[in-house]
């Protein structure tokens, strides 16, 4: 339950740091463009990864095929999870120059809305394709009861966003949950490989690597050197923006968002 936890929490913070930067730039942008179809058209598109997940889920996968599609997700949270040691203005300038983009392209209001319905599908995707993964019902009462603690810690932070300083404290919490993140990929994409080996390769050729895959002595072991290039990117990452070169550099690229 604790890695769904993790997984439907970092993907919830996710959707509402990216909306509400959106909500904050198509503000700026037009005025007239209002937060309610902006939220409506985020629950729609999580609605509609989730419909369209259940369904998908219904269909009997090869253990080999379900292994892989474990993998993929597992390579993908990785990936997403190093890739926020950006720092809170990154952050800023990365949705910032996106959601420029697609305004100048598109007509404002419908572009607002495409992307907030986008974000959240992707955003449900990727928790289904998860629980997908690690073979857990989404009806079940650990996927229920982590939702619902996700839920009511969305509700507390939608609430207390709306202060810049506690906005700036959420959004170091997200790099810091990074970690977390990185730590629940790195477990699964061993029990993906651990499985896909068990279906692929013969019992006394992966002999050898019983020790390493979950449940061997050295699994956790495995984990931890894993996680060592995670935390030296994190750290060095980290230490490079504490510079003051690094601080002055960007000062004055970033406004103060209200």
């Amino acid at each position: 339950m604790l890695d769904i936890f993790i997984v439907i929490s970092r993907e919830l913070a996710e959707a509402l740091l990216v909306i509400a930067s959106l909500r904050l730039m198509a503000w700026e942008t037009d005025r007239r463009i209002t937060a309610s179809p902006i939220v409506w058209s985020a629950v729609l598109g999580a609605i509609a990864g989730v419909l369209l997940m259940s369904a998908l889920t219904r269909i009997a996968l090869d253990v080999r095929l379900n292994a892989l599609v474990s993998i993929a997700f597992s390579l993908s949270v990785l990936w997403t999870a190093t890739s926020t040691y950006a720092s809170a203005n990154s952050l800023y300038g990365h949705v910032e120059d996106a959601v420029d983009t697609w305004l100048h392209r598109l007509a404002r209001g419908p572009a607002v809305i495409g992307i907030a319905f986008l974000v959240t599908f992707r955003e449900a995707l990727e928790v289904m394709v998860f629980l997908r993964g690690v073979q857990v019902d989404p009806c079940s009462v650990a996927s229920l009861s982590a939702l619902g603690l996700a839920l009511s810690m969305l509700v507390i932070l939608v609430g207390a966003f709306r202060s810049i300083a506690t906005r700036r404290s959420l959004l170091a919490a997200f790099r810091l949950s990074a970690l977390l993140l990185a730590f629940v990929a790195i477990r699964h994409l061993l029990i993906g490989i651990g499985s896909l080996l068990q279906a692929m390769v013969p019992p006394d050729m992966t002999a050898p690597l019983a020790g390493f895959l979950a449940g061997g002595p050295w699994h956790a072991f495995l984990i931890a050197a894993l996680m060592i290039p995670v935390l030296t990117g994190f750290v060095g990452n980290w230490w490079k923006e504490s510079t003051p070169a690094f601080l002055l550099g960007s000062s004055d690229t970033t406004p103060i968002r209200r």
